[in-house]
């Protein structure tokens, strides 16, 4: 079973299932059993002395590997290497994939402004992290300009993990030439109605360059983001949290909850 299989079932068991929670939790528990196969097929994990194995798990797990993946490629590959001193917007910033970015960018001497769900998850971002503006999306009455009061004269690169309104609100911000990554879609996942963008002239008078890829693309890399990791990490630049469910029968509700934002870092199941 691949990833592309186990993200049909899903989509699947919500179509027929969606106005009987009942049934959509027992239907999506059977896709999640399954699991075991996409596993062995797609992820890895190595014994790090000195560190959790929860914590290796998600430093060394798929998300974050994917956003070095993502960051390092947006930044050396489509043009080149970000310069110190750029500015450099996450939005979803307190997943396991946006923490891991806003702290690559600072190890980088990027500016960092990062958007979250939540006052708790800002107070990480800023006192933990030590990204340079943090704020809760939820709170904003208008994005186009709160984003441009952090940062007024725009954005360098945009990490997007989040779709819809707000990569078109970061478009009308990017500066000229900027790099946009998109690496997730998630306030489009459950939407009736997908937002379509209406700014796609902006893409063109600004230059940008848009760029979509995955982790497999990457595999090749491994050796060198593992050599950052490691010293970042004994170095104390890399800091994690996790969100951990207890028990495999709920890991169908924490898939949920992971979609609806209520983790802070990397959600996982504890069996």
């Amino acid at each position: 079973m691949n990833v592309c299989k186990l993200a049909t079932e899903y989509l699947y068991c919500k179509d027929q299932y969606d106005s009987d929670e009942m049934k959509f939790a027992e239907a999506t528990e059977k896709a999640w059993h399954k699991f075991t196969e996409l596993q062995k097929e797609v992820f890895y994990m190595h014994v790090v002395q000195g560190f959790s194995f929860t914590g290796i798990g998600d430093i060394k797990g798929y998300s974050p590997r994917n956003a070095q993946y993502h960051f390092q490629y947006a930044s050396k590959k489509i043009q080149s290497f970000l310069k110190e001193n750029q500015t450099v917007l996450v939005s979803s910033a307190a997943g396991s994939v946006g923490s891991i970015v806003c702290q690559i960018a600072k190890i980088k001497g990027c500016r960092v402004i990062a958007s979250t769900g939540s006052d708790e998850k800002v107070n990480w971002l800023k006192n933990e992290l030590g990204v340079d503006e943090a704020f809760n999306y939820k709170n904003i009455d208008n994005l186009v300009l709160h984003l441009k009061s952090l940062a007024p004269e725009g954005y360098d690169l945009y990490f997007d993990n989040v779709g819809g309104e707000f990569l078109e609100s970061a478009i009308f911000r990017m500066k000229n030439y900027g790099k946009i990554v998109i690496c997730g879609r998630i306030s489009q996942m459950n939407a009736t109605e997908p937002h379509g963008l209406k700014n796609m002239a902006h893409i063109l008078v600004k230059r940008l360059t848009i760029k979509g890829f995955l982790i497999f693309d990457h595999i090749d890399d491994r050796e060198n983001f593992e050599n950052d990791m490691k010293y970042w990490i004994s170095n104390d630049k890399i800091k994690w949290k996790e969100t951990v469910v207890q028990g495999i029968e709920n890991a169908p509700q924490a898939f949920l909850d992971l979609l609806n934002g209520k983790n802070i870092g990397k959600m996982l199941v504890k069996i």
